[in-house]
């Protein structure tokens, strides 16, 4: 039950009226008098702490809790020893160029194109005009903004006398992963509450696998779903239903693996899903660009919500979300699932298989 707060001038008239009844045979109590100022006071000091009692009373469900991440492991993780994933730095190799001899210091910012923020990891000497080192994201560039594309370019954010401008990039930053949201860590924190250990059941291949960073999403296949007896499927996903790389995959394989966790006779194969692209064209009134993006940001939230292996998002559900995004009047003209035209009905997938919402065209109706 939610602890209730009274307003300061309820705290203060209580007060008061207990002074009265107390101490002064029932004859009024002044707010300038002492005994006034006093209960102002004390009222003052009351509303704060019942303010605080509301606050923590709040952090002790996962649902109401209000607090900061860091709070809520410390309020609920800390019952479950499941933590907030902090996310992973992004690393990679360029070369410089320059005069020999001239000295590249350990910590050298570089900048990319999309602004994320480099440091070199060693001290490097231009030796036959070249130095390669490796570089990591820095504390700023933490996540996915780490992973710049192949086609960025990346360049020293303070020059070096004798260093080219020019730098290289020998192996693209890799291995960036966003620290797990607010929203996320909620989500795992439900799932552990409401699934307690079982020693290999399906909902703890699941935990397991959204313990390592950059799996946000994961399926238990059983021994009858995947390859028969004594084997369990775990299919994982990032936030966007798109595949995990392979760092990540053999990340969560060796995690979900260790024989400390996982029972020991269990067979556990740990794959990305097959996202197969949902294409849904669709006729709307009114017919514009905010409209548009309403309902493409809704089918894509209803997917990853809903979506999982050998799974069905229903054609209801679709027409719901359509229909709850502001438009007037709406008809869906066409589906295709992978590029293939499919009946407007319920969309089905199979095996590993996980479908992903991919975009819509628009006409008017």
């Amino acid at each position: 039950m939610a602890f209730n707060v009274q307003s300061l001038s309820e705290i203060y008239e209580t007060i008061k009226s207990d002074i009265e009844a107390r101490l002064t045979s029932q004859q009024k109590v002044t707010r300038f008098s002492l005994l006034g100022v006093f209960a102002a006071a004390l009222a003052g000091a009351s509303h704060v702490m019942q303010q605080y009692i509301a606050w923590t009373s709040r952090q002790l469900t996962i649902q109401e809790s209000d607090a900061s991440i860091t709070t809520k492991a410390k309020f609920q993780g800390n019952k479950y020893n499941l933590y907030p994933k902090v996310g992973e730095y992004a690393e990679g190799i360029v070369k410089f160029s320059g005069v020999n001899s001239t000295v590249i210091p350990d910590d050298t910012e570089l900048e990319s194109d999309n602004g994320a923020i480099f440091q070199t990891q060693a001290e490097a000497t231009i030796a036959a005009g070249i130095a390669s080192v490796a570089v990591k994201a820095a504390l700023g560039s933490i996540g996915i903004i780490g992973n710049i594309p192949a086609t960025d370019s990346i360049s020293l954010v303070e020059p070096i006398t004798d260093i080219d401008s020019d730098i290289i990039i020998t192996t693209i930053p890799t291995g960036g992963e966003d620290p797990e949201t607010t929203i996320e860590y909620d989500k795992r924190l439900l799932e552990r509450t409401r699934n307690n250990p079982a020693s290999g059941a399906p909902a703890d291949y699941v935990r397991w696998a959204k313990e390592v960073n950059g799996v946000d999403l994961a399926w238990t296949l059983t021994a009858n779903e995947f390859l028969g007896a004594g084997t369990v499927g775990v299919i994982v996903l990032n936030s966007a239903l798109n595949q995990v790389s392979a760092a990540v995959l053999a990340a969560a394989d060796a995690y979900i693996n260790d024989t400390s966790r996982r029972p020991i006779k269990a067979d556990v194969t740990v794959s990305n899903g097959e996202t197969k692209d949902v294409n849904i064209d669709m006729d709307i009134t009114p017919n514009t660009s905010d409209l548009q993006s309403a309902i493409t940001a809704k089918l894509t939230n209803l997917f990853i919500a809903k979506t999982e292996p050998a799974g069905t998002i229903l054609i209801s559900e679709i027409r719901t979300t359509i229909g709850t995004s502001g438009v007037t009047d709406y008809a869906i003209t066409s589906i295709t699932k992978a590029g293939i035209s499919v009946a407007i009905d319920d969309i089905t997938s199979t095996g590993i298989e996980v479908l992903k919402y991919g975009t819509s065209s628009y006409g008017s109706l």
